[in-house]
């Protein structure tokens, strides 16, 4: 036998910040979130990894020398 009842649902609020890349627009292939909540980004053409530092909203930029035709994607 099955029995159903009412499901209980957690009410959370996401919100959704968009942060312009310091280079403007850009092909990015992939996005991940590190322990400590920084956001890492990768470039596909040329290829350049971001870092958004989540404490106080700041870009850093590494160039990937070697890559470049190499689609991250």
């Amino acid at each position: 036998m099955l029995a159903v009842g009412p499901m209980a649902f957690a009410e959370s609020t996401y919100t959704i910040h968009e942060y312009p890349l310091p280079a403007g627009p850009a092909d990015i292939g992939a996005m991940t979130i590190d322990g400590v909540g920084n956001i890492w980004l990768i470039q596909n053409e040329p290829p350049v990894l971001y870092k958004l530092v989540r404490e106080n909203l700041t870009f850093s930029n590494y160039t990937i020398e070697g890559f470049e035709q190499a689609g991250f994607a």
